[in-house]
């Protein structure tokens, strides 16, 4: 007899043990304003492009972030933000260099759900070296505070898939 009322006893304590442990206890987060965080992105990339097209390359640090990860068109340009910005005051003192042709023809932008970063894709074309092919940013952004900075930039030359075969014929 004390056996079952061991066991029974010990039952009821395992069921009320996992009848409070499953009963998770969940917290609402205030739902992001998706309008605002776009908004907010967009005011930041427009910034970015505004300051390639002056050469400000000041104006352009000031938008990235200390631990980003920066991508030019040639494959062994992968930069931090310091190797960046010396990439870009190199490029900005070129008077060769017209960028005030630049306009972005696409943008997207992706406000993951807590609005705490951003991926953007933008498509414009580059005259100044490529003229008949369009270039691709795609931009990683994180949010802390109030404040956006860009941490990931890749630039990419996109040739339509029938410039590729040219292309491909040309750099054999």
């Amino acid at each position: 007899m004390a056996f079952m009322k061991n066991f029974f006893l010990s039952m009821i304590v395992v069921m009320a043990l996992a009848a409070t442990g499953c009963n998770k206890q969940t917290t609402e987060q205030a739902p992001v304003d998706a309008t605002t965080s776009e908004a907010s992105v967009t005011e930041l990339m427009d910034k970015f492009h505004a300051s390639l097209v002056s050469k400000n390359a000041s104006a352009m640090t000031s938008l990235l972030a200390e631990d980003g990860l920066f991508a030019g068109t040639d494959p062994k340009e992968l930069f931090d933000k310091k190797q960046y910005v010396e990439q870009i005051n190199q490029m900005f003192v070129d008077s060769t260099i017209n960028l005030k042709d630049h306009k972005i023809e696409i943008r997207k932008i992706v406000i993951d759900r807590d609005g705490t970063s951003a991926t953007v894709v933008e498509q414009f074309k580059m005259n100044v070296y490529t003229p008949n092919i369009p270039w691709r940013l795609v931009s990683h952004l994180t949010k802390v505070g109030d404040s956006w900075k860009i941490n990931v930039l890749s630039f990419n030359m996109t040739p339509s898939n029938e410039q590729t075969e040219a292309i491909v014929k040309a750099v054999k």
